[in-house]
């Protein structure tokens, strides 16, 4: 048993041929990230003044739109939830809405 386990060990260990070419392969992708750091350090402005202001106009435009939609909608379900003999819960499977918070997502911040 012990020379069976034993042989299970070294079975399962590289050799040194295929250990060198991991080290090699494993070399190589750190230098190729080394060098992608080098160049998304060096070029610091990825993007203008322009275009994070028109990225942060649309992402506001995005989330009032967001909360106007979300507010219609759970009026809407409020105004069938008086006339509902079950919870919300069930109406809400009922018809087959996801509501934000059921899908774990946050409305960003104002």
């Amino acid at each position: 048993r012990m020379k069976e386990s034993r042989f299970k060990k070294l079975d399962s260990c590289l050799t040194s041929k295929e250990a060198k070419e991991k080290l090699d392969n494993l070399e190589k992708e750190v230098e190729e990230m080394e060098s992608r750091i080098e160049k998304l350090q060096s070029n610091a402005d990825l993007v203008t003044p322009e275009e994070k202001k028109k990225i942060n106009k649309m992402h506001d435009t995005s989330t009032l739109s967001w909360r106007k939609r979300k507010r219609l909608c759970m009026n809407a379900l409020d105004s069938i939830l008086e006339s509902w003999p079950k919870s919300k819960k069930d109406l809400l499977e009922e018809i087959g809405i996801d509501t934000d918070e059921s899908v774990g997502i946050s409305m960003p911040k104002k």
